[in-house]
């Protein structure tokens, strides 16, 4: 950088990984959030924007919230599962992005 400046940084995280991370379990089972249940709503999808670490944790997750709940319970049921790491590409596991759509039907 430039002399004298000063800042922190890292690798980046939004460069597109040659693979994208992925969930090791594909059938989620998500708690129908209790803001719902008095609802007449029998399904709802939410996508969650979830950052994978190297070591496939998932460091954060967040979503928006179509109401009754359904963006913070994504988001939990998405910070509960164990991903497959991004990786570069030369093969290394990498942080990265991904999307994930969460189905709730009851």
């Amino acid at each position: 950088g430039p002399a004298g400046a000063t800042g922190t940084g890292g690798a980046a995280v939004n460069a597109q990984p040659a693979q994208a991370p992925r969930a090791v379990n594909s059938d989620w089972t998500c708690p129908w959030p209790g803001a719902a249940i008095a609802a007449d709503l029998y399904q709802q999808n939410v996508t969650v924007r979830v950052q994978v670490g190297a070591d496939g944790a998932v460091e954060r997750a967040t979503a928006r919230d179509p109401g009754f709940g359904f963006g913070p319970a994504a988001a939990a049921c998405a910070r509960r599962e164990r991903f497959h790491p991004a990786r570069d590409g030369a093969g290394q596991p990498v942080r990265a992005t991904a999307l994930v759509r969460v189905h709730f039907e009851r």
